[in-house]
């Protein structure tokens, strides 16, 4: 069972990461992605989460875009950033954002390296934003690492803190019976 799994991954290398995006209505926003290696771009898909499965953000396989497979709120929308892919860079602009815009978009790409046995695979996804009121309009937020390690941060000084208040009471509770143990005995 476990054989037949490892075969069909054979020549297949899968990346994903996640980028926060914030902008502002009726800007054009790049929602980055990025091809493993510079081979052909077999099949290229950017779609979101709430669309149904047969609707694209954008779709492209085999050398050309299928508008027809688009989401109707994205046909003349969407364009790839570098038409010819140069370096892996299937990045698509998506132009002239609204409000029902934010969400989270995922990027798809497939590319073969020499003949068809080496597949390589990455994803990217972006979780859109589109706002009037974020002072970080059209700005990448911080990878969410960079909370985890806020939130460390955080967690290790309230155990120290703790730790501490602990330890200044064992302290307080073991000198006051020698205090009433030194008065009792001059007494």
């Amino acid at each position: 069972m476990f054989s037949s799994c490892g075969a069909a991954l054979k020549g297949t290398r899968i990346t994903s990461k996640l980028i926060l995006l914030t902008v502002k209505p009726e800007q054009d926003v790049t929602l980055e992605c990025r091809a493993l290696s510079d081979g052909a771009v077999t099949l290229l898909q950017w779609n979101r989460r709430d669309l149904k499965d047969s609707d694209y953000v954008f779709f492209y396989r085999n050398r050309q875009a299928y508008e027809r497979y688009q989401h109707p709120r994205y046909r003349g929308r969407v364009e790839l950033r570098d038409p010819e892919m140069r370096n892996g860079d299937v990045s698509v602009v998506l132009k002239n954002v609204s409000v029902t815009d934010t969400g989270t978009y995922n990027c798809r790409v497939i590319t073969t390296v020499g003949n068809e046995t080496k597949r390589l695979e990455s994803r990217q996804l972006i979780n859109l934003t589109v706002t009037d009121s974020d002072p970080t309009s059209g700005q990448e937020v911080e990878h969410p690492g960079h909370m985890v390690g806020v939130s460390v941060a955080v967690g290790l000084l309230v155990i120290v803190l703790l730790s501490s208040v602990l330890c200044f009471i064992m302290y307080k509770r073991r000198t006051v019976p020698e205090r009433i143990l030194h008065t009792n005995e001059s007494g």
